[in-house]
C-alpha cells in the first residue's frame, strides 16, 4: 500500500488593499499620533488663513474708503469729473498733485527772491517795475559795473525809454550826485554809443556842448544839473564817479 502524500499547505491570505493597510495604520499607536500632529497643523493652517483673509478683507474695505473719500475730493475740485471711473478719478488726481508740488516749489522760490528784495529795500528805488540802486560811494566806470553785477546779478543802468531816463534825472537832480550809466562808445573814432546789453540808444540826451571828449572819454555819465532830460556827459572811464545800478524783473517773479 502506498504512502499517503503530505497535505498541501493552506493557501496564503490574499494581500490586503491599500484601504485595509491605512485603516491598520491609524488603528497603530504611531499612526495615531501622527494623524493627531497633522489634524493640529491643518487647525493652525486653519487659523492663520482665516487671519491673513481679515487683514486682506480690512485692506480692502480701508482701500475702498480711500478711493471713495479721492473721488469726493475729486469731485468737489472739479465736478466734471462726474461719471469717471476711479482709474480715470485717481489719474486726475495724481496730476493734480504734480501740479500742486510744481506751484509749492514755485512758492519756495518766490519766497526766497522776496527775501532778497527785502534785503534790497530800502537801499533801492523803484519805478517801472524796476528797481534802481544809487550809489554812496565813487567808482571807475569797469569797478561800478562789477559792484551792481555783485549785488543779486543787477548791471548799470540802461535807460530804455524817455520816462525812465526822466526818473534817472530826477534822482540825479535829487541827489546832486553824477551817476555812471551802463552806457559807453561803441570805439575810439566816433562818437557812437551802445548800452551794455548791445542795443543802441534810440534817443539821445546829451547835455549841451557835449559830447566834447572824443576818444579821450568813452563812458557816459548823467551829471546835473539837467536840462530837460539832457544829463549825459562823456568822461574818461577810469575817473571815480557815482553809479547807479538797475535790476530788472525776473521771470519767477511773475508766477
Amino acid at each position: 500500500m502506498a504512502p499517503k502524500p503530505p497535505p498541501k499547505p493552506p493557501p496564503p491570505p490574499p494581500p490586503k488593499n491599500v484601504f485595509e493597510r491605512f485603516g491598520n495604520f491609524l488603528d497603530s499607536d504611531q499612526g495615531k499620533k501622527r494623524t493627531t500632529m497633522l489634524v493640529l497643523l491643518f487647525f493652525i493652517l486653519a487659523v492663520v488663513m482665516t487671519i491673513l483673509y481679515q487683514i486682506e478683507l480690512k485692506k480692502n474695505q480701508q482701500h475702498l474708503e480711500a478711493v471713495a473719500s479721492v473721488r469726493q475730493f475729486a469731485l468737489t475740485y472739479d465736478p466734471s469729473l462726474h461719471g469717471k471711473s476711479d482709474m480715470e478719478i485717481l489719474a486726475a488726481v495724481h496730476l493734480l498733485t504734480l501740479h500742486l508740488l510744481n506751484w509749492t516749489l514755485k512758492n519756495e522760490e518766490l519766497q526766497n527772491e522776496l527775501k532778497i528784495l527785502t534785503e534790497l529795500l530800502p537801499g533801492w528805488q523803484a519805478f517801472e517795475k524796476n528797481l534802481y540802486y544809487f550809489s554812496d560811494v565813487r567808482k571807475t566806470w569797469h569797478a561800478a559795473r562789477e559792484d551792481c553785477l555783485a549785488r543779486h546779478t543787477a548791471d548799470l543802468v540802461i535807460g530804455k525809454y524817455g520816462e525812465e531816463q526822466g526818473f534817472i534825472n530826477e534822482m540825479v537832480t535829487k541827489n546832486k550826485h553824477d551817476y555812471w550809466l551802463g552806457l559807453y562808445k561803441k570805439d575810439n573814432i566816433t562818437d557812437d554809443l551802445i548800452w551794455i546789453n548791445g542795443d543802441i540808444p534810440k534817443e539821445n540826451f546829451w547835455y549841451p556842448g557835449q559830447p566834447d571828449g572824443h576818444q579821450r572819454e568813452t563812458c557816459v555819465v548823467a551829471i546835473p544839473p539837467c536840462t530837460n532830460k539832457f544829463c549825459w556827459h562823456d568822461a574818461p572811464c577810469n575817473e571815480a564817479r557815482y553809479f547807479c545800478c538797475k535790476l530788472e524783473p525776473k521771470r519767477r517773479w511773475m508766477y
